[in-house]
């Protein structure tokens, strides 16, 4: 079975802020693009969805997700 999940190792240096967004049917994102900053995205429960790079990627309770610095995603729950 292919897996499509990628592990890294990495260390956070400096942390600019934390959103803590709840989501919900109407929660979306249409090609968010941060160009100051990288993304790490926590789901705390239930699931979100991400199209990156036209793939659809789905985060469920306790996974993360990475975004770098200008990646365009779209995300929904």
């Amino acid at each position: 079975m292919k897996s499509d999940t990628m592990y890294v190792n990495f260390t956070v240096t400096k942390i600019g802020h934390i959103h803590f967004r709840m989501s919900n049917p109407q929660w979306n994102f249409v090609d968010l693009i941060n160009p100051d900053h990288f993304i790490l995205a926590y789901c705390e429960s239930g699931k979100a969805h991400y199209l990156l790079e036209g793939k659809d990627v789905t985060i469920t309770q306790d996974q993360l997700v990475f975004f770098q610095m200008g990646e365009p995603h779209t995300t929904w729950a």
